[in-house]
């Protein structure tokens, strides 16, 4: 490397902290650029880069799970919840008439006339989210209607079957 003389009038000082920043600023940017092929890229800041694009893949790849985990755990549930109901609600018609008989084709309300209605609406919901076989619908809350829902519903009803 040769050395270049200061031209006359500026003091040495003044070249010597011009050619120690212009290497110091030259190091830097070598440091900082990687050469790849015709083109050349930069090593420090493709880390940061790097980094943050990493970090919103992850989130979004979790994001992804936790959504698919929770649209499949909901249905499940709310089944889960509904047969319950359904159970206890049919546990209570059944203390008042446990071979689910009736009274003249009619179901028996004695201990309580939502009973009834009540397992009427949770089967027919259950039919409707779940695709169940019962023979129930919101409307049958009285008569033979209520007393064939309650029989196909309740699975504490024993079967019946048809005499010849």
């Amino acid at each position: 490397m040769d050395f270049v003389q200061p031209r006359v009038g500026i003091p040495s000082f003044f070249f010597q902290d011009v050619v120690k920043q212009r290497f110091t600023t030259h190091m830097k940017r070598s440091f900082m650029m990687k050469k790849i092929g015709k083109g050349s890229i930069m090593k420090g800041v493709s880390l940061a880069i790097e980094t943050i694009i990493y970090l919103i893949l992850a989130v979004l790849v979790l994001m992804v799970l936790i959504g698919f985990f929770l649209t499949q755990a909901g249905p499940a549930q709310d089944q889960y919840a509904l047969e319950a109901k359904r159970n206890s609600l049919c546990g209570a018609y059944v203390t008042n008439d446990f071979s689910c008989a009736g009274t003249g084709g009619n179901p028996v309300t004695a201990a309580s006339p939502t009973v009834v209605q009540n397992i009427a609406t949770t089967c027919a919901e259950l039919n409707r989210r779940f695709g169940s076989a019962y023979r129930c619908t919101t409307s049958s809350t009285s008569g033979s209607a209520a007393l064939d829902c309650i029989r196909s519903c309740c699975i504490t009803c024993p079967v019946r079957t048809s005499s010849p």
